[in-house]
């Protein structure tokens, strides 16, 4: 079997087993993934001093329950 048939094939394998394996961990085959983003933390050039921390926990959990009442399968946090 040539190099790219093979490669084709084990990328097909592994797609399935990604969408089997999402389909056990969210009931769904195709989760909706979901980010809440931080605002920048202290010590960073575009905190908000003014704000402080507990106005990046506030904002970040309306977020957070925005997205869960849309229905979202899962959320991931980031602060970049």
């Amino acid at each position: 079997m040539p190099d790219s048939a093979n490669a084709s094939l084990v990328a097909q394998e592994s797609s399935s087993r990604m969408l089997k394996a999402l389909s056990e961990l969210f009931g769904t085959g195709k989760p909706v993934i979901a980010m809440v983003h931080l605002a920048a933390s202290p010590g960073t050039p575009l905190y908000d001093a003014d704000g402080g921390v507990d106005q990046i926990v506030a904002n970040a959990n309306r977020d957070l329950e925005a997205l869960q009442a849309a229905g979202v399968d899962a959320v991931m946090f980031g602060n970049e």
